[in-house]
């Protein structure tokens, strides 16, 4: 009791944090209540006494609740807080206005298209989770671009305002191989099926100009048919006249009757 009526026959210097976080140090007598401190220094410091309350720190860092005719010495303070009163937790603040959100378009994988609820002063890069999750893609590897035609990607720290538009479109590389790499691939296949219809059109050729084997397959021809002129026969035709004396007989020699 000794050491708190002496705290309030005297000065306290004590530190102030203002609103803005400057800490400023005040002189106050302790037998000052808290409410004349209160106006006190929003007088100091030029606020208005009905916008802000006081917060205190004790010693054991602890933050005390105030009765407003309570004497500064009797509280063992060591900092006062000038605190806004709208951060009172404890004062009820009237219904918040619901902030307003737009649908927007996300297409993808060429043909698909889906629908979020986004706001649209948000930048993009908080929406990029929600659309990967609708579109079942990766979040490291997406990018967001204006159409499915766009080479360049929107910068994700602009929002749907900024760009002034409602539908985007998402893409994944990591699913969906670039145009440059897919065109590559389909001009490989189309030179290799260049390269083999070519190949094969070459051998129809060669086998069309080949000149015609010599060796002649000759079929067995009837009897009664004519043995061909030595005029018209090949190379070979004495051997096949010779066959064909062996195979007829000779004719009978004449017959001479005597007189």
């Amino acid at each position: 009791m000794d050491q708190k009526e002496k705290a309030i026959d005297q000065d306290l210097c004590l530190a102030v944090v203002l609103p803005d976080g400057e800490e400023r140090m005040t002189t106050v007598h302790g037998s000052k209540p808290l409410m004349d401190l209160l106006v006190t220094l929003c007088v100091q410091y030029h606020l208005n006494p009905s916008s802000y309350t006081l917060e205190l720190v004790t010693a054991n860092r602890k933050n005390t609740k105030l009765k407003p005719n309570a004497l500064i010495g009797t509280l063992d303070v060591e900092k006062i807080l000038l605190k806004p009163r709208g951060e009172d937790k404890n004062k009820k603040t009237g219904p918040q206005m619901p902030e307003a959100t737009v649908r927007m378009v996300i297409n993808y994988k060429k043909t698909q298209k889906t629908i979020l609820r986004v706001s649209p002063r948000v930048p993009l890069a908080d929406h990029l989770p929600a659309i990967c999750e609708k579109c079942e893609f990766d979040v490291e590897s997406t990018v967001l671009l204006r159409d499915v035609h766009s080479l360049s990607p929107l910068d994700l720290s602009c929002s749907l305002n900024d760009y002034a538009i409602r539908e985007v479109y998402a893409r994944d590389p990591k699913m969906f191989p670039s145009k440059d790499k897919t065109q590559k691939e389909e001009e490989n296949k189309g030179l290799f099926s260049k390269f083999r219809k070519s190949r094969k059109k070459s051998e129809q050729e060669t086998a069309a100009s080949a000149p015609a084997s010599p060796v002649l397959v000759s079929k067995p021809r009837p009897l009664s048919m004519a043995l061909p002129s030595s005029s018209s026969c090949p190379l070979g035709s004495s051997t096949a006249l010779g066959d064909g004396s062996k195979k007829r007989r000779a004719p009978q020699p004449p017959v001479v009757v005597s007189q």
